[in-house]
C-alpha cells in the first residue's frame, strides 16, 4: 500500500462527493465547494478532480488528497492513507513484524521460550519445536521468572512489568526480572526464586499495573525478606520505568527512590477491589472518557503560525549561531502581537513576551527599530527592576504571571544554568516549560547548533524527546544543482533560508524559504527548486514517459544537474503538481500532467507589501496565485511601467487581460537592459 496506488485506484468524485455536500463540477474535471476547514459562506475550495489536489481561496489552505483527510478529519498522515486506502478497496492491513525477540531461560542458560514483540505492536509467545521452528504456545512449557540464572544469584531485584523495563535496568548494571505475559499472569510457582531476597516493585502507571504489583506484593510477602512498591515521580498515565529513565532518570537517582521508599506492609495498603482509600472509591466511570467522548469535544490543534508554531506547545528553533535567529524571532513576534500575516501564513494575534537573555540592548533598539515593533513586551537582562529569571531557579515561578501568550526565550541555553548534555537536567528544564504550556503559554525556545553541524540541536536527547514542534532555521543555495548545504561564509546574497521541521514534531511536517535584507531582516522566498520544475515538466511534457534514468541524462545536459539524488528530489516535489509516476515492471515512469497549477509572482500599487494577501485569478486552464513582493521591486517596476506602457499593459507584461486589471506590472521585469533577473 502506497501513496501512488491509492491515487490510481480511488474515485476521486465520489470521495470528494461525499466529504462535500456542495460539490458541483464545473467541467475539465474541475470543482469547486463550500471549505470545510473554515466557515465558508460561498464556494471557495477549487479541486482538481484528476490529481485530487485541492487549494481554498477564502482560507488559504492546499494540499493533495491526504492533506485534505487529515484536516477535515484531525488525524496524521498514517491514519489518513489507512483510511483512503479503504476506500480505494485496497487492503490496508499491516503485516506484522517481529522487532524483538526476549529469551526466557532456566537455570543453565538454556532457552526454555520466547515473548516476542510484533510491529504494530502486539506480543506473543513461542516455543521450539523439533525442526527448528516454533510453535506458538506454551503447551507443555516450564515457566519461569524473566532472567531466571540473575535472579538466583541476586540479593535485590527490581520487578517491573515488562521485558523491555527489565533489559533497560539490566543495562544499568541491575539485577531485574517480570513474569512472562504481562500484568496479572504473576504464578504463585515464581515466588520461590524469591526467598529471603529484597523485592522491589516498579508499577506501570495505570490501574493494571498498580493491580498487578499489589497482586506480586502479596505474593511474596513473608517469602522475600523485605518487598517494596517503587512509585516513579513526574510519570504520566500508562507510563513505565523505561519512560521515567529515558526522561532523564538516572540510576543513582532510582537509588535514591528505592532507599526512601518505605517496605509494603498490606494493611497500609491502597487495595482497589476493597476501596480503603477515598481516592479508589471513586467510580472510574465517573472520570474516564471514552474516545467517542473526545470526539465530541470542541478541542482542536491552533496556531500562533500556521503550520510552524502551534499554540500551547514548546516549539524548539535551532540555527547556529549569527545565522538570524534573534532577528527571525522578533519579526514572528511582531507579526503575532499585531496579528497580521507572516510569509503569508496565517497568524492568531496573542500578548507576546519576548525574554532576552543573549543581546545587548543597543543592538536589541536597533533591531525593534528597523523592524518597527510595537506592541510586543521585552524583558531584558538588563532590567533594573527585576532581570528575568533563569529557569533552574525558584523564581522561575514568576513566568506564570506574564499575560497569557507567546513566551520566546532567547536563547535556552541563556535562560539555565545547567549542563545541556545532562538529560535528566535538562529533562528538569523542559518539565518546567511543560508546566508552563499546560497553563496556557505557548513557547518558543531559541537554541545553538553543535560546531561543524548546523542540521541538529546542541545537548541532550532530552530537549528534542520533551518538546513539542522542532524548526530549524539553515542557509541553501540560490542554485545548486549538486544540491547540498552552503558554506559557512557563504554571502548571504546568493542563499536563501529554509525554516521549517526536519526533526521531532507532533505536527505535520512543514517548511517555508525565505531571503534576507539587511535592512527589513528576512522576507518570503520561493523554493529555490522551482526553477527547475518547470524546465523539468517542459522536457517531459513533450514525450510520452520517461523513466528516472532517462531523464536523469537528458537533465543533466539541459540544466547542468550532475547529482542523482538532487534529481530524484526534485521528481519527489513535482510529483502531482507537474507530473505523475507510476511503476512498470522494475522501473518508475513519470508522465507530465495535462493541466499545471502556476504560481506567478506580480508586482502591486497598493503599498500592501511584503505580506500582504495573494490575488487568486481564474483562467480556462489553470489558476494564478499572484503574491506581492517587497517596496524596492515595487519602485523599480512602476518606473519601468510609465517607460513602457503601452494602451493597457506595460510592454514586458505577461499577464493574460483577464490577470491584468489586477495589477500595474508582472514578474520577471526586465533589467539591465532586457535581463530578466528579477
Amino acid at each position: 500500500m502506497n501513496r501512488q496506488e491509492i491515487l490510481t485506484t480511488l474515485d476521486m468524485k465520489a470521495f470528494y462527493s461525499s466529504e462535500l455536500p456542495s460539490l458541483k463540477v464545473n467541467g475539465a474535471g474541475m470543482a469547486q465547494a463550500l471549505c470545510p476547514l473554515h466557515n465558508d459562506t460561498k464556494p471557495s475550495l477549487s479541486i482538481n478532480l484528476t490529481t485530487g489536489l485541492y487549494k481554498c481561496h477564502g482560507c488559504n489552505q492546499s494540499g493533495d488528497i491526504f492533506s485534505f483527510y487529515q484536516k477535515r478529519h484531525t488525524v496524521n498522515f498514517k491514519t489518513a492513507l489507512f483510511e483512503l486506502a479503504k476506500l480505494a478497496g485496497l487492503n490496508p492491513e499491516p503485516q506484522k513484524k517481529i522487532v524483538k525477540e526476549y529469551d526466557y531461560v532456566d537455570e543453565s542458560g538454556k532457552i526454555l521460550f520466547q515473548t516476542v514483540r510484533d510491529e504494530p505492536k502486539d506480543f506473543k509467545q513461542r516455543r521450539h519445536d523439533d525442526k527448528g521452528g516454533w510453535i506458538y504456545n506454551l503447551q507443555g512449557v516450564r515457566l519461569v521468572p524473566y532472567n531466571l540464572p540473575e535472579v538466583i544469584k541476586a540479593d535485590s531485584i527490581i520487578i517491573p512489568e515488562g521485558e523491555r523495563d527489565a533489559d533497560n535496568l539490566k543495562a544499568l548494571g541491575l539485577t531485574s526480572t517480570c513474569n512472562p505475559m504481562g500484568a496479572g499472569k504473576w504464578k504463585e510457582k515464581y515466588n520461590q526464586y524469591f526467598k529471603g531476597k529484597k523485592a522491589i516493585i516498579i508499577p506501570d502507571a495505570d490501574k493494571p499495573g498498580r493491580d498487578h504489583a499489589l497482586q506480586i506484593a502479596k505474593n511474596l510477602k513473608g517469602i522475600a525478606e523485605s518487598v517494596k512498591i517503587v512509585e516513579l515521580p513526574d510519570l504520566k498515565e500508562k507510563q513505565d520505568v523505561s519512560d521515567w529513565l529515558h526522561a532523564g532518570g538516572t540510576k543513582e537517582r532510582l537509588l535514591e527512590i528505592i532507599k526512601d521508599t518505605p517496605e509494603w506492609e498490606e494493611s497500609n495498603s491502597p487495595d482497589i477491589r476493597d476501596g480503603q482509600t477515598d481516592t479508589y472509591k471513586i467510580d472510574p466511570l465517573s472520570f474516564l472518557r471514552k474516545g467517542s467522548d473526545l470526539q465530541s469535544l470542541e478541542c482542536h490543534i491552533e496556531w500562533a503560525i500556521d503550520k510552524l508554531l502551534p499554540k500551547q506547545s514548546i516549539t524548539l528553533l535551532h540555527g547556529k549561531g549569527g545565522i538570524g535567529k534573534t532577528w527571525l524571532c522578533l519579526i514572528m513576534a511582531d507579526f503575532i502581537s499585531k496579528g497580521n500575516q507572516f510569509m503569508n501564513l496565517i497568524t492568531q494575534k496573542m500578548p507576546v513576551v519576548f525574554i532576552d537573555f543573549e543581546n545587548s540592548l543597543p543592538v536589541l533598539v536597533d533591531r525593534v527599530k528597523k523592524i518597527g515593533i510595537e506592541d510586543v513586551l521585552f524583558w531584558h537582562n538588563s532590567n533594573e527592576i527585576l532581570r528575568p529569571s533563569k529557569l533552574d531557579k525558584p523564581e522561575w515561578e514568576y513566568y506564570k504571571s506574564l499575560p497569557t501568550g507567546l513566551l520566546i526565550f532567547d536563547t535556552l541555553r541563556a535562560s539555565q544554568g545547567q549542563d545541556e548534555n545532562d538529560s535528566q537536567k535538562m529533562a528538569f528544564i523542559m518539565t518546567r516549560l511543560k508546566e508552563l504550556r499546560d497553563k496556557g503559554f505557548t513557547i518558543l525556545l531559541l537554541h545553538h547548533t553543535p560546531k561543524g553541524n548546523d542540521r541538529t540541536y546542541k545537548g541532550s536527547t532530552a530537549i528534542l524527546d520533551l518538546a513539542d514542534q522542532v524548526l530549524s532555521l539553515h542557509k541553501v543555495k540560490k542554485s545548486n544543482p549538486e544540491g547540498g548545504e552552503v558554506d559557512e561564509d557563504e554571502d548571504d546574497h546568493n542563499c536563501y533560508y529554509r525554516l521549517g521541521t526536519k526533526d521531532k514534531t507532533r505536527y505535520e511536517h512543514f517548511h517555508i524559504f525565505m531571503s534576507f535584507d539587511k535592512e527589513k531582516g528576512f522576507i518570503k522566498a520561493t523554493d529555490p527548486d522551482d526553477e527547475y520544475l518547470r524546465p523539468i515538466y517542459e522536457i517531459l511534457k513533450n514525450r510520452e514517459r520517461l523513466n528516472q534514468k532517462q531523464i536523469f541524462e537528458l537533465i543533466k545536459v539541459e540544466l547542468d544537474i550532475k547529482s542523482k539524488g538532487k534529481v530524484i528530489n526534485l521528481l519527489r516535489k513535482g510529483e502531482g503538481k507537474y507530473w505523475t509516476s507510476h511503476r512498470d515492471k522494475n522501473a518508475v515512469f513519470y508522465e507530465a500532467i495535462e493541466t499545471v497549477q502556476v504560481s506567478t509572482p506580480i508586482y502591486r500599487t497598493d503599498g500592501h507589501f511584503p505580506d500582504g494577501p495573494s490575488i487568486t485569478v481564474q483562467t480556462d486552464n489553470n489558476t494564478d496565485t499572484l503574491q506581492p513582493l517587497d517596496n524596492s521591486q515595487v519602485s523599480k517596476c512602476s518606473a519601468m511601467s510609465q517607460a513602457h506602457r503601452t494602451d493597457d499593459r506595460c510592454s514586458f507584461c505577461m499577464l493574460t487581460p483577464a490577470q491584468r486589471i489586477l495589477c500595474e506590472v508582472i514578474n520577471p521585469c526586465p533589467k539591465n537592459g532586457g535581463d530578466n533577473n528579477e
